[in-house]
């Protein structure tokens, strides 16, 4: 397949170590020897499959990795550990027979002497694009059932992590989506091509760069290519115009998401599959979003008041300071949306709504000029 040695890597990421973003409690705790690790499997189909006590062993050497970087305590591990042994291995083994076919016909793909067909590509692609939506769409929602049981810099680094997972989803999904059009392109994505090192190295570079940038923007930071010269005084400076703008600067609140929806319909023309696609995309946001606003309901609400009744300057500075942090998971659960739905459009959708608007501005400007000369 193209891109094999970095498609390897990001589908293994894709099927395991997501759940790294993930945790928080949903069962009863269950001891690990209680896992019933003598069941007989289901007839499996041909390949390799790890079993599930592999599988438990596998999220325990993670959990313990991560409970490093977040500094988990013997309760919050053990909760992170159990939701993940409850959530990723039941998916895993829902999808076992398509994984595994999939995963099949990419290492026969990869072994071979020439690369494959783009007709065989984009089938492959058309195939695993919903288990990759699926599987990403689980780790967020997991990955939000983690707050309350995290602490405030616990909840920090879970942003940043999930900010960097995104871009590579983004990046992931761009490739089976143009893949799944046909636009596999051999000379540059097949890895025995003296093309792909060189074309591959800019891609991982970038994606590199934009997951780091998107890190250090979720956990309140400014990224390099926004930030002003000047140091710490350009962060200062950039901080201070950000503040108590999130809202109303990147992310359309309440009905104005399905608003938003509406217009990226009709911008693109999508068909009646890909509407129910962006439709799908809209209410699994919107659950997510209301869940939040639940949870946080009063501190939104205290920190609006502190915010439009301030005592003092300071303390203005604090509450919009807290507003900012609150608001951040729903900015990333719109700037998440818009990620979907640009994988929906075909290429010829958007060249043609490219077109649209191009020949709409030329309008204007014509018109301007027709006014301008007016007598």
């Amino acid at each position: 397949m193209g891109a094999k040695k970095r498609l390897a890597v990001l589908l293994c990421l894709v099927l395991f170590v997501p759940a790294a973003l993930s945790q928080g409690p949903r069962r009863p705790p269950r001891e690990h020897d209680a896992r019933d690790f003598d069941a007989p499997p289901p007839p499996p189909p041909a390949g390799i499959w790890p079993t599930d006590r592999m599988m438990y062993l596998f999220i325990d050497r993670m959990t313990e990795e991560l409970g490093k970087t977040y500094g988990f305590d013997e309760e919050q591990l053990h909760q992170t550990r159990e939701l993940w042994k409850d959530e990723f291995p039941v998916w895993l083994n829902e999808h076992r027979e398509e994984i595994q076919q999939l995963t099949n016909e990419y290492i026969e793909a990869l072994l071979d002497d020439k690369p494959p067909d783009p007709e065989f590509v984009a089938d492959w692609a058309q195939r695993v694009l919903p288990l990759v939506d699926e599987f990403a769409e689980r780790c967020e929602t997991v990955g939000e059932q983690m707050r309350p049981f995290l602490t405030e810099d616990q909840q920090l680094t879970l942003d940043g992590q999930l900010a960097g997972f995104r871009v590579g989803m983004k990046y992931l999904n761009q490739r089976l989506v143009g893949w799944a059009e046909g636009g596999f392109d051999a000379e540059t994505e097949w890895h025995r091509s003296p093309a792909f090192k060189p074309s591959e190295d800019a891609r991982s570079k970038e994606m590199a760069r934009e997951a780091q940038e998107a890190e250090i923007a979720a956990r309140g930071g400014v990224p390099k290519s926004t930030g002003e010269a000047g140091g710490a005084a350009g962060d200062a400076a950039e901080a201070a115009r950000d503040t108590g703008r999130s809202a109303a600067s990147s992310r359309p609140a309440g009905d104005d998401w399905a608003k938003y929806v509406e217009d990226f319909i009709r911008r693109y023309q999508l068909n009646a599959e890909q509407q129910a696609t962006a439709h799908k995309y809209l209410r699994t946001l919107q659950d997510r979003r209301d869940a939040f606003l639940r949870r946080n309901a009063s501190e939104l609400e205290k920190a609006r008041r502190a915010a439009a009744n301030p005592r003092s300057e300071a303390q203005r500075s604090r509450a919009e300071e807290q507003l900012q942090r609150l608001n951040r998971p729903l900015d990333n659960m719109f700037t998440q949306l818009k990620e979907k739905l640009d994988s929906i459009p075909t290429r010829k959708q958007r060249a043609e709504a490219g077109g649209k608007a191009e020949a709409q501005d030329k309008t204007r400007g014509a018109s301007a000029v027709g006014k301008a000369v007016k007598p």
